[in-house]
């Protein structure tokens, strides 16, 4: 039986001799109980995807969706303000945030919530800035606030605030 497959074969894909009937029926009688049985250990991974119902569930992890609120804090020359205070208020838990603004007056909340309202101001040294509202309901995840804050040489006659700047 095995000579019929010799003519249209290379020799190289013949089955070896030694390989009988009784051995190909234990193989293959080895491969369909496996397949149905249950595998005796667990497995070392859990699965990524479970079929239920008629459709497929995925089992990833669920990403959150988060807010990041960034700007810059600019002197009026458009020059960046290195260590300048912006703060961050969640209005919903009432908890602040404060960062100091980076070399070139750049800063970065990140990781916040996108259902809660935020306000955001900066500070140099005496010069408070307005507070600006970040809404719920704006749908945006990033948001972009910068702050331009009028410095002066002489703290003395600079205003507190930049409203009182407006006057």
């Amino acid at each position: 039986m095995l000579s019929m497959f010799s003519i249209s074969r290379p020799r190289s894909r013949l089955l070896p001799a030694s390989l009988t009937v009784s051995s190909i029926f234990l193989i293959l009688s080895r491969c369909s109980a496996a397949q149905g049985s249950p595998l005796e250990a667990p497995a070392p991974f859990k699965s990524v995807v479970t079929v239920r119902g008629g459709g497929i569930e995925h089992n990833a992890p669920y990403r959150v969706p988060q807010r990041v609120v960034q700007g810059f804090v600019r002197d009026a020359n458009e020059k960046g303000i290195a260590q300048a205070e912006v703060f961050l208020r969640d209005e919903k838990t009432s908890q602040m945030g404060q960062m100091l603004a980076d070399e070139n007056g750049n800063y970065l909340f990140g990781g916040l919530p996108l259902e809660h309202d935020y306000q955001v101001w900066a500070k140099v040294r005496e010069i408070i800035t307005p507070k600006r509202p970040v809404r719920s309901f704006i749908g945006m995840h990033d948001v972009t606030i910068n702050f331009h804050i009028p410095t002066n040489s002489h703290a003395a006659e600079v205003p507190r605030t930049t409203e009182a700047a407006r006057r």
